[in-house]
């Protein structure tokens, strides 16, 4: 809901109308939610292609996006049929299948990771012949779901049970990859004909392994790793042959060259976007909508920006002991804050082991700024019982 009201306050101040299509069942949750006059919910009755296709052409839509992982497909394929502006499915299919981007970036020299498709019946054979550890994870999942470090073929039944009590990854194929240690960050912005404008850099905070469940992201739209990306990116999506969306690119840096864990021709997740408008006021929804329907490029105020951050409290399963009271000094330090859980309530989460009930949002002027978030933040904190889960 947070992240619709950011969507939908961007895109009032689009010059023409726009329509959000998902299922009555979706329309349902945020019928109370308001709309500004030129935005329209429009109910389709499934994902099938066939009948988006025939919503957008009563529409007469002048072009159709997602910005979801899940509709990125049926997106493009859409835009094949009715030849509308945009990544054909052939091309879309290389960063939603992260084995097809690894087998396009192998071909160009532009990877090292070592890498293969698997089954989970599959697994321990085709970890056999990797060095351990090793990551396994869905070929088309997101949000760290299905994510772990493999470190001794023992793990694989471990693994096996928890891809099988989660409903997003049960019976996906997976791509087993060597595992690359350091620092990641993931690298935002719009790729337009061919162009990059890049709104900055997030550098990211994980639960390290064995399942990197994401925990906080710092935003500098002025990072010094800018220079360095812009050519090396240019490389990887020529590769891959895309020319016209957003991207969030997560990568590291391996001998001074670029690596590449995942790529997204969506914007960010995880309140990036949100950091985004916080740090240089790009409004990068209605940034995208206007270069596609006005040719408008976008402009990136880095002279004023700030460092923008938000941080997630995680709790591993059980029910909430307690919650730590939020001080006012760490409440001034903030944009936007939710505590989502209180005493009592249960806690079985969908990624990794790690649930994240609450999170905070801050920008910062100074180091001094960001040392006070940091330290504020520190001393919140969720306990969880897990034997209460038992009893």
């Amino acid at each position: 809901m947070d992240i619709l009201k950011q969507i939908t306050t961007q895109l009032s101040h689009f010059n023409g109308h726009v329509f959000f299509i998902d299922t009555d069942a979706r329309i349902s949750t945020v019928k109370a939610f308001e709309l500004p006059s030129n935005l329209h919910f429009v109910a389709c009755d499934s994902y099938a292609v066939e009948c988006i296709q025939a919503l957008s052409t009563d529409l007469r839509l002048d072009n159709l996006i997602s910005l979801a992982e899940l509709g990125l497909m049926p997106a493009s394929q859409v835009r094949d049929q009715l030849a509308m502006r945009g990544h054909s499915a052939e091309v879309e299919k290389q960063s939603v299948d992260k084995h097809a981007m690894r087998v396009a970036l192998a071909a160009a020299s532009l990877t090292g990771v070592k890498f293969e498709k698997s089954t989970l019946g599959q697994l321990p054979e085709v970890l056999g012949r990797f060095d351990l550890p090793a990551i396994v994870k869905p070929i088309s999942l997101t949000g760290s779901i299905g994510v772990q470090l493999i470190k001794h073929i023992s793990e694989i039944a471990d693994y096996s049970n928890r891809l099988q009590n989660n409903a997003y990854a049960n019976g996906c194929e997976l791509i087993v990859e060597s595992f690359l240690p350091g620092a990641e960050f993931s690298v935002e912005g719009l790729l337009l004909d061919g162009e990059l404008h890049i709104y900055g850099v997030t550098e990211k905070e994980t639960t390290e392994q064995p399942y990197f469940v994401e925990t906080g992201h710092r935003f500098d739209t002025n990072h010094r790793l800018l220079p360095w990306l812009h050519p090396a990116l240019k490389e990887v999506f020529e590769a891959l042959g895309m020319s016209i969306c957003p991207f969030h690119v997560e990568f590291k840096i391996i001998d001074g060259r670029l690596e590449i864990i995942e790529l997204h021709s969506r914007f960010g997740g995880d309140f990036i976007t949100k950091l985004i408008e916080y740090s240089s006021g790009n409004k990068v929804f209605l940034e995208y909508a206007e270069f596609l329907c006005f040719g408008n490029l976008p402009r990136i105020n880095r002279a004023e920006a700030h460092v923008t951050a938000v941080k997630f409290s995680t709790v591993s399963a059980g029910r909430i002991a307690s919650v730590s009271p939020l001080s006012e000094a760490f409440i001034e330090t903030l944009l936007e804050h939710k505590v989502g859980v209180k005493e009592g309530d249960v806690i079985n989460p969908a990624t990794g082991y790690y649930d994240r009930p609450a999170y905070f949002i801050s920008k910062f002027k100074s180091p001094d700024d960001e040392a006070i978030f940091q330290t504020a933040f520190s001393q919140f904190k969720i306990l969880t019982n897990e034997n209460a889960l038992h009893e």
